[in-house]
C-alpha cells in the first residue's frame, strides 16, 4: 500500500497488544508532520479504510489495534517544542514517550507529576487512556495535569484545546477516537532531588491491606501493594515519602554523588537524548534480558507459582520496613526492569483484568475475585493494589476506592476459559458499582459496559466522536466492541 509521500509507504504488519493476547494486522503509517497525518486521513477515505492510533502498543487490551486497516505511528513526532523553566510548564509532540520526557526534564528539577508502571508509554497515549500511577489518590491522573491540547481532526483541523474548554474536558480517556494528539503542554512538578523514600511494609492479609494503606494516606505520597495470590492478601505495602518529608525514619543520609550521578545517567542536558534504552534493570541486549523471560516463564508456571512468591515476601521482609533512598525510575517504572517481561507467558498470553471498586467493597470483593481465580484454574500470576480518588472524563473509570489488577496466564489452549473467567469476574465487579480500566481490557461486551457507565455518559462520548470524526476515520477494534 503506497502514498505519495514516500516516507509513509508501509507493508502490513501485525500488532500485537502487550501480552500477545489480541493482535491486528494493519499498514503501519509513520508521519513526521502533521500534514503527513491529513495525507494517511486522506488516503484512507479515497481506499475505504480506517484509520487506527498505535500510541507505544502498551496497552494490555485492544484499544490500539484493529484488523486490516491503517495504523499511525507517532514514534517520529517526539520532541520537545518549548519547555518554560520558570513556571515549570513543557509541550511536547504526542509521540514522545514519558521515559523521554522524564530524561529531558530531570536534570532541570522537574518530573511529571502522573506516570504509568512502564516508562515506554507515548504522551499521547497516556493522555488517549488517561493513565494513571502509584500516586493517583495523591495527584490524580494523568490528564489532570495537562494545560492545553493540539489535537488534528480528520478533516484536517488543528484545535487548540484548553484543559477548561468542554472539549478539554472531554479528551481526557478519549481512546484515540477524537483525533490525533499533536502536541501536549503539561504542567511539571517541581522536584528537590529527584528521590523518594520507600518503605516496604509485610502484610498479612486483605483486611490489613486495605487498613495499612488506609493509615499512610495522611503522610504518604504514593501507596501500592503486591498481594500473593496465592495466600489470603499476604504481600508487600509500598509506601514512598517526599524526601524531605518527616513521616518516616531513613536509614541512611542524602548521598550528593549519588544524585549527580543518577542526573548524569539519566540525561540533564536540553535536548538530550536517551543513551540507553531504559534507566533501571539490564539493557534489551542483555544476558539477563534474554534469559529473563524464560526464568519467569518457569516462575509463573502454576507448580511452582506459590515458591516464587514466598520467595517474594522473604525478601521483602529480609530487606526490612526502614525506609530507603530511591530514585524515581526504579519507583514508578517498575514494569521496565526486565525488557519484554511479557513474552515470559508465549507461546499462551498475558492477560490483566483491573476493575476499581469503592472504598466500602474492597475488602469483601477483591479476596472473592482471587478465590474465583483459583477455582476455575488459574492462580493470578500477578496481583496490584492501589489507591484511589475520582478521576476526569466523560468515562471515568476511577472512584473513591480501590483498584485491584489481576495478572492471568492464559496458557496455550485456554482462550475461551479465560474469557469465560473474565466474564464472571466483570460480573462480579458490576454487582458493586464497579468499572474496568479499558485500558486493560479486550474481553468486556458492550452490554456491561452500558451498565458500567451512565447511560448520558456513553452518548455524551459519542456525541463528541461524531463531532469530531463525523465520518469515523478513527477505529479500534475496542471501539467497534463496544460499539462507541
Amino acid at each position: 500500500m503506497s502514498l505519495q509521500n514516500p516516507s509513509l509507504n508501509s507493508t502490513i504488519k501485525r500488532l500485537t497488544a502487550f501480552g500477545g493476547a489480541v493482535w491486528g494486522d494493519c499498514y503501519v503509517m509513520t508521519p513526521f508532520t502533521e500534514e503527513d497525518i491529513f495525507a494517511v486521513f486522506q488516503f484512507a477515505k479515497a481506499s475505504g479504510k480506517k484509520v487506527v492510533l498505535r500510541g507505544a502498543g502498551r496497552s494490555y487490551g485492544d484499544a490500539s489495534v484493529s484488523q486490516e486497516q491503517l495504523a499511525i505511528s507517532l514514534e517520529k513526532m517526539n520532541s520537545v517544542l518549548s519547555f518554560d523553566q520558570t513556571l515549570g510548564i513543557i509541550e511536547v509532540q504526542g509521540g514522545m514517550s514519558l521515559l523521554e520526557l522524564c530524561r529531558y526534564v530531570v536534570g532541570y528539577g522537574f518530573w511529571p507529576p502522573v506516570v504509568s508502571g512502564t516508562s515506554r508509554t507515548t504522551i499521547a497515549g497516556a493522555v488517549a487512556l488517561n493513565i494513571h500511577g502509584k500516586n493517583q489518590y495523591f495527584e490524580g491522573t494523568f490528564c489532570e495535569h495537562c494545560l492545553e491540547y493540539k489535537l488534528l481532526s480528520s478533516d484536517g483541523v488543528l484545535h487548540t484545546v484548553t484543559a477548561q474548554s468542554d472539549l478539554g474536558k472531554a479528551l481526557p480517556g478519549h481512546l484515540g477516537l477524537f483525533g490525533v494528539l499533536i502536541s501536549v503542554k503539561i504542567k511539571l512538578k517541581k522536584l528537590s532531588i529527584p528521590f523518594v523514600y520507600r518503605q516496604k511494609l509485610p502484610i498479612r492479609n486483605w483486611q490489613q491491606q486495605i487498613a495499612s494503606m488506609e493509615a499512610c494516606l495522611s503522610k504518604a505520597s504514593a501507596v501500592v501493594s503486591w498481594v500473593d495470590g496465592c495466600t489470603d492478601g499476604a504481600g508487600t505495602l509500598e509506601v514512598a515519602y517526599p524526601p524531605d518529608s518527616s513521616s518516616h525514619s531513613p536509614n541512611q543520609e542524602l548521598d550528593i554523588s549519588e544524585i549527580h550521578k543518577s542526573n548524569q545517567e539519566t540525561g540533564s542536558g536540553l535536548g538530550q537524548k536517551p543513551h540507553r534504552p531504559l534507566p533501571i534493570g539490564p539493557g534489551p541486549h542483555s544476558l539477563a534480558a534474554t534469559l529473563g523471560p524464560y526464568a519467569l516463564r518457569l516462575a509463573i508456571q502454576k507448580p511452582l507459582l506459590p515458591l516464587t512468591n514466598a520467595l517474594r515476601r522473604w525478601a521483602d521482609r529480609t530487606l526490612g520496613s526502614q525506609a530507603k533512598l530511591c530514585d524515581l525510575y526504579r519507583f514508578n517504572f517498575q514494569l521496565d526492569w526486565l525488557w519484554d517481561w511479557d513474552t515470559a507467558y508465549k507461546p499462551g498470553a498475558l492477560v490483566q483484568f483491573q476493575a476499581g471498586v469503592p472504598r466500602a467493597e474492597s475488602e469483601a470483593i477483591f479476596p472473592a475475585l482471587v478465590n474465583l481465580c483459583h477455582r476455575r484454574g488459574f492462580p493470578p500470576t500477578l496481583l496490584v493494589l492501589k489507591r484511589h480518588r475520582p478521576g476526569v472524563g466523560i468515562l471515568d473509570y476511577l472512584g473513591d476506592g480501590h483498584s485491584l489488577a489481576i495478572d492471568i496466564n492464559q496458557v496455550k489452549g485456554t482462550g475461551p476459559a479465560v474469557a469465560a473467567l473474565y466474564n464472571e469476574l466483570t460480573e462480579m465487579i458490576l454487582s458493586v458499582g464497579g468499572k474496568i480500566y479499558l485500558a486493560k481490557d479486550f474481553l468486556l461486551q458492550e452490554e456491561q459496559f452500558q451498565r458500567m457507565h451512565p447511560a448520558q455518559s456513553i452518548s455524551a462520548f459519542k456525541e463528541w466522536r461524531r463531532k469530531m470524526d463525523p465520518e469515523l476515520i478513527l477505529t479500534s477494534s475496542l471501539a467497534e466492541r463496544l460499539n462507541l
